[in-house]
């Protein structure tokens, strides 16, 4: 799938965000920062999920977060702007 499929379904996904949020704490049985802690659980569980899938598991490792163009590449997603 490419890199624009992808965009679009978590654009999606996080278009829900907000009226998932609302509808669940209408009741008052849950604050907005418990059901955002599951809604990020989810988006993390999702990620390793698609990650084992596409069998890039063995990519990751400790050099992937400790390297000095980590902070470029992990939070977006891409490759480091750095050649």
């Amino acid at each position: 799938m490419s890199y624009i499929a992808w965009a679009l379904i978590g654009m999606a996904g996080y278009s829900f965000t907000t009226l998932l949020v609302k509808l669940s704490t209408r009741s008052g049985q849950l604050s907005a920062f418990v059901v955002l802690a599951i809604a990020s659980a989810v988006v993390v569980a999702s990620t390793v999920a698609i990650t084992l899938v596409r069998g890039d598991w063995h990519r990751v490792g400790a050099g992937s977060f400790l390297d000095p163009a980590a902070g470029w590449r992990s939070p977006p997603g891409s490759p480091s702007p750095w050649p």
